[in-house]
């Protein structure tokens, strides 16, 4: 998810729940929707394994904390990045879609505007 001209994912997140006017922690609320975005992603990409790589990864991360070493030992970087931003897109459009019906002109309208593409600074005018 791209957001303005941020890329860091918590104020990302952390601009959103500001416009929807959410009331509780907002970094813990952000935090914790991208651990559930990784493990979506974990989940998408083990799915694609064959079963016996399956077992082996399974078994690593069973017995490793460091869960982006060992999925670099199964994976490119690009196809972790790829789905970590597939699922971090699905998890966020349909936590949006759960929320938009509550939401007021104003808030739909700032979260509108908060989405557009931005322009593109590096591109010479003419």
């Amino acid at each position: 998810m791209t957001v303005g001209s941020q890329t860091d994912p918590i104020q990302n997140i952390g601009k959103i729940l500001e416009i929807i006017d959410y009331k509780d922690d907002k970094e813990k609320f952000a935090r914790e929707l991208l651990n559930l975005c990784e493990k979506q992603a974990l989940a998408d990409l083990v799915k694609g394994l064959p079963e016996e790589k399956r077992s082996s990864l399974n078994g690593e991360l069973s017995n490793n904390e460091d869960v982006k070493s060992v999925l670099n030992n199964y994976f490119p970087n690009d196809q972790i990045a790829n789905a970590i931003k597939a699922a971090s897109e699905f998890v966020m459009k349909q936590y949006l879609e759960e929320i938009i019906p509550t939401l007021s002109e104003k808030q739909l309208a700032s979260l509108e505007s908060l989405f557009a593409p931005q322009p593109d600074n590096n591109t010479v005018q003419k």
